[in-house]
Protein backbone atom coordinates (compact mmCIF):
# COMPACT_ATOMS: atom_id res chain seq x y z
CA UNK A 1 0.00 0.00 0.00
CA UNK A 2 1.54 3.49 -0.84
CA UNK A 3 -0.94 6.85 -0.24
CA UNK A 4 -0.86 10.43 -0.56
CA UNK A 5 1.91 10.93 2.01
CA UNK A 6 5.07 10.42 0.41
CA UNK A 7 7.15 10.61 3.85
CA UNK A 8 5.20 7.42 4.93
CA UNK A 9 5.76 6.03 1.42
CA UNK A 10 9.42 6.75 1.24
CA UNK A 11 9.47 5.10 5.32
CA UNK A 12 7.48 2.13 4.18
CA UNK A 13 10.31 1.24 0.93
CA UNK A 14 12.99 1.67 3.42
CA UNK A 15 11.27 -1.01 6.06
CA UNK A 16 11.00 1.81 8.73
CA UNK A 17 7.70 0.73 8.69
CA UNK A 18 5.93 -2.36 7.68
CA UNK A 19 6.93 -2.77 4.16
CA UNK A 20 3.20 -3.63 3.15
CA UNK A 21 2.14 -0.35 4.39
CA UNK A 22 0.12 -1.31 6.74
CA UNK A 23 1.16 0.70 9.99
CA UNK A 24 0.25 0.64 13.86
CA UNK A 25 -0.70 4.07 15.39
CA UNK A 26 3.19 3.51 17.71
CA UNK A 27 4.65 2.38 14.62
CA UNK A 28 4.43 5.62 12.57
CA UNK A 29 4.77 8.01 15.55
CA UNK A 30 8.36 6.10 16.54
CA UNK A 31 9.67 6.28 12.25
CA UNK A 32 8.21 9.98 12.38
CA UNK A 33 10.36 11.10 15.44
CA UNK A 34 13.55 8.62 14.70
CA UNK A 35 13.86 8.98 10.85
CA UNK A 36 12.34 12.82 10.30
CA UNK A 37 13.61 14.55 13.42
CA UNK A 38 9.93 15.06 14.56
CA UNK A 39 8.91 16.28 18.17
CA UNK A 40 6.14 13.90 19.77
CA UNK A 41 3.20 16.32 19.42
CA UNK A 42 3.85 16.66 16.04
CA UNK A 43 3.95 12.81 15.35
CA UNK A 44 1.21 12.02 17.42
CA UNK A 45 -1.55 14.52 16.15
CA UNK A 46 -0.11 13.11 12.21
CA UNK A 47 -0.88 9.42 13.31
CA UNK A 48 -3.75 9.92 15.58
CA UNK A 49 -5.34 11.66 12.36
CA UNK A 50 -4.13 8.64 10.04
CA UNK A 51 -5.61 6.27 12.91
CA UNK A 52 -8.91 7.90 13.10
CA UNK A 53 -9.63 8.59 9.55
CA UNK A 54 -8.19 5.70 7.95
CA UNK A 55 -7.63 3.04 10.26
CA UNK A 56 -9.11 0.09 12.50
CA UNK A 57 -10.28 1.53 15.56
CA UNK A 58 -11.44 -1.75 16.59
CA UNK A 59 -7.65 -2.82 16.86
CA UNK A 60 -6.08 -1.20 20.19
CA UNK A 61 -2.85 -0.90 17.66
CA UNK A 62 -5.01 1.11 15.74
CA UNK A 63 -3.63 0.33 12.38
CA UNK A 64 -3.86 2.22 8.94
CA UNK A 65 -3.04 1.69 5.37
CA UNK A 66 -1.41 4.90 3.93
CA UNK A 67 -2.71 3.97 0.93
CA UNK A 68 -5.56 2.10 -0.62
CA UNK A 69 -8.18 0.44 1.67
CA UNK A 70 -6.64 -2.97 3.26
CA UNK A 71 -8.05 -6.04 1.82
CA UNK A 72 -10.84 -7.22 3.96
CA UNK A 73 -9.17 -9.55 6.53
CA UNK A 74 -5.49 -8.01 6.36
CA UNK A 75 -7.02 -5.50 9.57
CA UNK A 76 -8.77 -7.94 11.93
CA UNK A 77 -9.55 -5.93 15.44
CA UNK A 78 -11.78 -7.49 18.26
CA UNK A 79 -14.49 -6.42 16.13
CA UNK A 80 -13.30 -7.73 12.66
CA UNK A 81 -11.74 -4.52 10.97
CA UNK A 82 -13.69 -1.89 11.88
CA UNK A 83 -13.61 2.01 10.86
CA UNK A 84 -14.89 5.38 11.73
CA UNK A 85 -17.00 5.23 8.54
CA UNK A 86 -17.40 1.45 8.10
CA UNK A 87 -14.61 -0.25 6.53
CA UNK A 88 -11.72 0.84 7.20
CA UNK A 89 -10.73 3.04 4.22
CA UNK A 90 -7.14 3.88 3.63
CA UNK A 91 -5.28 7.12 3.71
CA UNK A 92 -5.80 7.15 -0.05
CA UNK A 93 -9.62 7.66 0.77
CA UNK A 94 -9.94 10.62 3.49
CA UNK A 95 -10.73 13.27 1.51
CA UNK A 96 -11.33 16.52 3.43
CA UNK A 97 -9.59 15.03 6.86
CA UNK A 98 -6.29 13.79 6.49
CA UNK A 99 -6.12 14.65 2.89
CA UNK A 100 -6.92 17.87 1.80
CA UNK A 101 -7.55 20.06 -1.47
CA UNK A 102 -4.85 22.44 -2.15
CA UNK A 103 -1.95 19.53 -1.91
CA UNK A 104 1.64 20.30 -2.56
CA UNK A 105 1.82 17.61 -5.43
CA UNK A 106 -1.25 15.87 -5.19
CA UNK A 107 -4.70 16.72 -7.22
CA UNK A 108 -8.29 17.53 -5.90
CA UNK A 109 -9.88 14.93 -5.55
CA UNK A 110 -13.19 15.90 -7.12
CA UNK A 111 -10.62 16.73 -10.33
CA UNK A 112 -9.08 13.67 -10.70
CA UNK A 113 -12.17 11.19 -9.90
CA UNK A 114 -11.40 10.58 -6.90
CA UNK A 115 -7.91 10.51 -7.18
CA UNK A 116 -6.06 12.40 -4.74
CA UNK A 117 -3.29 10.15 -3.85
CA UNK A 118 -1.58 9.96 -6.66
CA UNK A 119 1.32 12.89 -7.77
CA UNK A 120 0.25 14.86 -10.22
CA UNK A 121 3.04 15.92 -12.60
CA UNK A 122 2.12 19.21 -13.55
CA UNK A 123 1.71 20.54 -9.39
CA UNK A 124 5.25 18.72 -9.24
CA UNK A 125 6.22 20.49 -12.05
CA UNK A 126 5.64 23.94 -10.40
CA UNK A 127 7.13 23.58 -7.70
CA UNK A 128 9.94 22.08 -9.10
CA UNK A 129 10.42 25.45 -11.52
CA UNK A 130 10.70 27.50 -8.53
CA UNK A 131 14.25 26.57 -8.23
CA UNK A 132 17.20 26.15 -11.28
CA UNK A 133 18.11 22.80 -11.82
CA UNK A 134 21.41 23.23 -9.92
CA UNK A 135 23.81 22.69 -7.28
CA UNK A 136 22.39 26.01 -5.25
CA UNK A 137 18.90 24.87 -5.91
CA UNK A 138 16.96 24.69 -2.35
CA UNK A 139 13.34 24.41 -1.72
CA UNK A 140 13.49 26.18 1.39
CA UNK A 141 10.30 27.86 3.22
CA UNK A 142 10.11 30.93 0.94
CA UNK A 143 10.24 28.70 -2.24
CA UNK A 144 7.34 26.67 -0.55
CA UNK A 145 5.14 29.16 0.45
CA UNK A 146 5.45 30.59 -3.18
CA UNK A 147 4.35 27.31 -4.48
CA UNK A 148 1.70 27.20 -1.74
CA UNK A 149 -0.06 30.16 -2.59
CA UNK A 150 -0.14 28.92 -6.42
CA UNK A 151 -1.76 25.41 -5.59
CA UNK A 152 -4.75 27.43 -3.82
CA UNK A 153 -5.15 30.04 -6.88
CA UNK A 154 -5.11 26.64 -8.99
CA UNK A 155 -8.09 24.98 -6.90
CA UNK A 156 -9.74 28.13 -6.96
CA UNK A 157 -9.62 28.31 -11.00
CA UNK A 158 -9.91 24.90 -11.71
CA UNK A 159 -12.09 22.57 -9.30
CA UNK A 160 -15.69 23.72 -8.97
CA UNK A 161 -15.83 22.07 -5.59
CA UNK A 162 -13.04 23.26 -4.01
CA UNK A 163 -13.45 23.30 0.27
CA UNK A 164 -10.82 25.18 2.42
CA UNK A 165 -12.33 25.00 5.65
CA UNK A 166 -10.68 25.08 9.05
CA UNK A 167 -9.39 21.52 9.64
CA UNK A 168 -8.47 21.47 6.18
CA UNK A 169 -6.15 24.45 7.40
CA UNK A 170 -4.25 22.54 10.13
CA UNK A 171 -3.60 19.89 7.91
CA UNK A 172 -2.29 21.79 4.64
CA UNK A 173 -0.32 24.00 6.49
CA UNK A 174 1.21 20.81 8.16
CA UNK A 175 1.79 18.98 5.09
CA UNK A 176 3.06 21.96 3.30
CA UNK A 177 5.75 23.03 6.18
CA UNK A 178 6.94 19.89 6.71
CA UNK A 179 8.58 19.52 2.83
CA UNK A 180 11.22 21.54 3.67
CA UNK A 181 11.07 21.21 7.40
CA UNK A 182 11.89 17.42 7.22
CA UNK A 183 12.94 16.39 3.69
CA UNK A 184 16.40 18.99 3.87
CA UNK A 185 19.57 17.66 3.83
CA UNK A 186 20.31 18.55 7.07
CA UNK A 187 24.60 19.20 7.33
CA UNK A 188 27.03 21.28 10.08
CA UNK A 189 27.48 23.85 7.55
CA UNK A 190 23.23 24.22 6.93
CA UNK A 191 21.72 23.32 10.28
CA UNK A 192 18.67 24.20 8.29
CA UNK A 193 19.11 22.07 5.63
CA UNK A 194 19.55 21.74 2.24
CA UNK A 195 16.38 20.71 -0.30
CA UNK A 196 17.92 20.25 -3.72
CA UNK A 197 16.10 19.30 -6.90
CA UNK A 198 17.61 15.23 -6.61
CA UNK A 199 16.70 15.35 -2.78
CA UNK A 200 13.30 16.58 -4.11
CA UNK A 201 12.56 14.29 -6.90
CA UNK A 202 13.97 11.31 -4.93
CA UNK A 203 11.50 11.21 -2.16
CA UNK A 204 8.70 12.31 -4.64
CA UNK A 205 9.28 9.06 -6.82
CA UNK A 206 10.23 11.61 -9.59
CA UNK A 207 13.22 10.72 -12.05
CA UNK A 208 15.14 12.29 -15.15
CA UNK A 209 15.97 16.40 -15.84
CA UNK A 210 13.72 18.93 -16.36
CA UNK A 211 11.75 18.33 -19.34
CA UNK A 212 11.49 14.72 -19.37
CA UNK A 213 10.83 14.75 -15.93
CA UNK A 214 8.93 10.58 -15.13
CA UNK A 215 6.86 9.88 -11.63
CA UNK A 216 6.82 6.53 -11.10
CA UNK A 217 4.30 4.96 -8.17
CA UNK A 218 5.62 3.38 -5.06
CA UNK A 219 9.07 4.41 -6.10
CA UNK A 220 9.51 7.09 -3.14
CA UNK A 221 12.73 6.60 -1.16
CA UNK A 222 15.20 8.63 1.01
CA UNK A 223 18.57 9.62 -0.82
CA UNK A 224 21.86 8.30 0.03
CA UNK A 225 24.01 10.47 2.11
CA UNK A 226 20.44 11.87 3.39
CA UNK A 227 20.83 13.41 6.85
CA UNK A 228 17.70 13.83 9.23
CA UNK A 229 16.84 17.23 11.11
CA UNK A 230 19.43 17.68 14.04
CA UNK A 231 18.38 15.13 17.31
CA UNK A 232 18.34 18.55 19.60
CA UNK A 233 15.75 20.34 17.53
CA UNK A 234 12.63 18.29 16.80
CA UNK A 235 10.02 19.80 13.80
CA UNK A 236 7.49 20.79 16.73
CA UNK A 237 4.55 22.94 18.11
CA UNK A 238 6.35 25.94 17.91
CA UNK A 239 7.48 25.17 14.67
CA UNK A 240 4.49 24.71 13.24
CA UNK A 241 3.07 27.59 14.54
CA UNK A 242 5.80 29.51 13.48
CA UNK A 243 5.33 28.49 9.86
CA UNK A 244 1.74 29.15 10.15
CA UNK A 245 2.58 32.96 10.64
CA UNK A 246 5.22 32.88 7.98
CA UNK A 247 2.34 31.71 5.86
CA UNK A 248 -0.19 34.78 6.73
CA UNK A 249 2.93 37.48 6.94
CA UNK A 250 3.78 35.99 3.11
CA UNK A 251 0.40 36.56 1.41
CA UNK A 252 -3.38 36.59 3.90
CA UNK A 253 -4.84 34.64 1.23
CA UNK A 254 -3.42 31.38 2.42
CA UNK A 255 -5.33 32.12 5.57
CA UNK A 256 -8.01 32.77 3.61
CA UNK A 257 -10.95 30.49 4.43
CA UNK A 258 -14.01 29.27 2.49
CA UNK A 259 -14.84 27.30 -0.83
CA UNK A 260 -16.12 27.78 -4.63
CA UNK A 261 -19.84 28.30 -4.06
CA UNK A 262 -20.98 27.89 -7.64
CA UNK A 263 -18.32 26.06 -10.35
CA UNK A 264 -14.77 27.70 -10.58
CA UNK A 265 -13.98 31.36 -9.72
CA UNK A 266 -16.62 30.98 -7.32
CA UNK A 267 -14.46 31.67 -4.05
CA UNK A 268 -16.59 32.74 -1.18
CA UNK A 269 -14.47 33.71 1.81
CA UNK A 270 -15.83 32.42 5.30
CA UNK A 271 -16.99 35.40 7.46
CA UNK A 272 -14.84 34.55 10.73
CA UNK A 273 -16.86 37.15 12.64
CA UNK A 274 -20.02 34.90 12.31
CA UNK A 275 -18.06 31.97 12.01
CA UNK A 276 -16.45 32.76 15.33
CA UNK A 277 -18.97 34.19 17.48
CA UNK A 278 -16.71 38.28 17.29
CA UNK A 279 -13.98 36.16 18.54
CA UNK A 280 -11.56 36.60 15.41
CA UNK A 281 -12.30 38.43 12.35
CA UNK A 282 -10.33 38.24 9.05
CA UNK A 283 -8.24 41.47 10.21
CA UNK A 284 -7.51 40.04 14.04
CA UNK A 285 -6.32 36.51 12.29
CA UNK A 286 -3.25 38.68 10.95
CA UNK A 287 -2.29 39.68 14.43
CA UNK A 288 0.37 38.33 16.92
CA UNK A 289 0.16 34.21 17.31
CA UNK A 290 -4.31 34.17 16.35
CA UNK A 291 -4.04 32.53 12.86
CA UNK A 292 -2.48 29.59 14.79
CA UNK A 293 -4.54 30.12 17.55
CA UNK A 294 -7.83 30.00 15.63
CA UNK A 295 -6.66 27.03 13.30
CA UNK A 296 -6.07 24.75 16.39
CA UNK A 297 -8.76 25.79 18.06
CA UNK A 298 -11.18 25.73 15.58
CA UNK A 299 -9.79 21.99 14.40
CA UNK A 300 -10.38 20.65 18.51
CA UNK A 301 -14.50 22.16 17.70
CA UNK A 302 -14.42 20.39 14.88
CA UNK A 303 -13.08 17.08 14.85
CA UNK A 304 -15.57 15.92 17.57
CA UNK A 305 -18.56 17.04 15.35
CA UNK A 306 -17.75 15.07 12.91
CA UNK A 307 -18.06 11.32 15.01
CA UNK A 308 -20.97 12.23 17.14
CA UNK A 309 -22.55 8.99 17.99
CA UNK A 310 -20.06 6.87 16.01
CA UNK A 311 -17.88 3.80 17.93
CA UNK A 312 -18.58 5.57 21.12
CA UNK A 313 -14.87 4.95 23.29
CA UNK A 314 -13.14 3.16 20.90
CA UNK A 315 -13.22 6.31 18.35
CA UNK A 316 -13.16 8.74 21.40
CA UNK A 317 -9.71 6.61 22.61
CA UNK A 318 -8.15 8.00 19.19
CA UNK A 319 -9.25 11.41 19.31
CA UNK A 320 -8.60 12.29 22.53
CA UNK A 321 -4.57 11.86 20.97
CA UNK A 322 -5.44 14.33 18.35
CA UNK A 323 -7.55 16.83 20.66
CA UNK A 324 -4.39 16.21 23.42
CA UNK A 325 -1.58 16.91 20.84
CA UNK A 326 -3.67 20.35 19.66
CA UNK A 327 -4.19 21.03 23.67
CA UNK A 328 -0.46 21.26 23.53
CA UNK A 329 0.24 22.93 21.20
CA UNK A 330 -2.42 25.55 22.09
CA UNK A 331 -0.44 25.45 25.34
CA UNK A 332 2.24 27.55 24.63
CA UNK A 333 0.48 30.42 22.92
CA UNK A 334 -1.70 33.78 24.32
CA UNK A 335 -5.07 32.59 22.55
CA UNK A 336 -8.57 34.41 22.81
CA UNK A 337 -10.96 32.40 24.08
CA UNK A 338 -13.07 30.08 21.76
CA UNK A 339 -15.86 28.06 22.95
CA UNK A 340 -17.83 28.02 19.69
CA UNK A 341 -18.39 27.48 15.97
CA UNK A 342 -21.18 27.78 13.96
CA UNK A 343 -20.37 24.92 11.56
CA UNK A 344 -23.44 25.38 10.09
CA UNK A 345 -21.89 28.26 7.91
CA UNK A 346 -19.82 25.47 6.38
CA UNK A 347 -22.77 24.27 4.35
CA UNK A 348 -22.69 27.06 2.02
CA UNK A 349 -19.85 25.10 0.49
CA UNK A 350 -20.55 22.15 -2.00
CA UNK A 351 -17.36 20.74 -1.34
CA UNK A 352 -18.06 20.46 2.10
CA UNK A 353 -21.40 19.05 1.71
CA UNK A 354 -20.22 16.62 -1.31
CA UNK A 355 -16.78 15.45 0.49
CA UNK A 356 -17.76 11.61 1.41
CA UNK A 357 -17.55 11.95 4.97
CA UNK A 358 -17.75 15.66 5.81
CA UNK A 359 -16.28 17.21 8.64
Amino acid sequence: MRGPCPGLNSLANHNFIPHNGIVTLLASIQASLNVYGMALEAATFAGALGALYGGDLSDPTFPYSIGNPPPVGLLGGILGGLGLFGRPSGLSFTHNQFESDTSATRGDYFQFNGDAHHLQMPAFQELYNLQPESPDANYNRTVILAHRLKRIQDSVQQNPYFFYGPVQMVITCLTTALIPALMSNHSSEHPDGILSNNVLKSIYGVTGQNGSLVYTPGTERIPDNWYRRPILDPYGALHVVEDIIAMGLYDPQILLFGGNTNGPNTFAPLDLDDFTGGVYNAASLLQGNNAACFVFQAAQLLFPSSINGLLGQIVLSVLQKVLDSIGGILADLTCPELAAVNASMLEQYPGYRKSSHAV
